[in-house]
């Protein structure tokens, strides 16, 4: 997430109590995309490690982000991505809290694995305790790998696309939505101050990250689960490459 400059209004401030203004003074504003869409953000700063402290002293604090959201103009935009950091303390709370829906990235390894477990658990307990409508898991996206895959990454990688159709027909399937290996592009992009599908838009990493929008997309009622049925299947990258023989010099 795009960082504040200091004194700039931002989250952390937003969240901590320091900054009580209007939220569209939090919001800095993109230029428009060629196709008409436009991204704006929400800044972060530093500060935000020192969130988690004081929001374990406030008053329901599990919510904060969610008011805060709450005050967002109605119908300007279709949708807001809450960015998190690979933890489980109470600012994940408050990212579940004021959520729809999840977009899960993982990696293949054990320890992403059990973060995964936990997260599921963290959701269930959040929804119970605090009696909120239960969030909508639209999928894993596994991310940061090389490629072709060690066997320890295949044998995780075989667990989470499990996720996808589980054996228990009480658990809420959990598919992989793209996968997004490591590529240079991605820290090229990054570079440039451009997304990569504004960066290299033929690049196959910009096609994952298109298959994630029409996802959420689909989700948001703003394109039809048709058009995500038409896209080719994701195949996996755990079974072994077919082999055909080649007879030379026979009859």
């Amino acid at each position: 997430m795009e960082e504040a400059e200091p004194g700039e209004p931002n989250l952390a401030a937003a969240l901590s109590g320091s900054f009580t203004g209007p939220v569209k003074e939090l919001i800095r504003q993109r230029p428009a995309h060629s196709s008409g869409g436009q991204l704006d953000i929400i800044p972060t700063s530093v500060e935000m490690f020192l969130v988690v402290r004081q929001l374990y002293h406030g008053r329901a604090p599990e919510s904060r982000l969610a008011r805060l959201l709450e005050r967002l103009p109605a119908g300007v935009y279709d949708h807001v991505l809450i960015d998190c950091p690979p933890s489980l303390d109470i600012l994940t709370d408050t990212a579940l809290v004021a959520a729809d829906g999840l977009v899960v990235p993982v990696q293949p390894s054990n320890t992403s694995l059990r973060a995964l477990r936990l997260l599921i658990e963290q959701l269930s307990v959040l929804e119970e305790e605090l009696e909120l409508p239960r969030r909508q898991l639209y999928g894993l996206v596994p991310g940061i790998y090389r490629k072709p895959l060690s066997g320890i990454a295949k044998y995780k990688m075989t667990q989470l696309e499990q996720y996808g159709a589980p054996e228990d027909p009480t658990i809420p399937p959990l598919p992989i939505i793209a996968h997004l290996p490591l590529a240079a592009v991605v820290e090229e992009a990054w570079l440039m101050g451009q997304t990569v599908t504004q960066y290299k838009p033929t690049a196959p990493i910009a096609d994952a990250y298109r298959r994630i929008a029409l996802r959420l997309e689909v989700a948001a009622g703003l394109a039809s689960a048709d058009e995500w049925n038409l896209l080719p299947p994701l195949g996996s990258l755990t079974e072994p490459a077919e082999r055909s023989a080649v007879a030379i010099g026979g009859e």
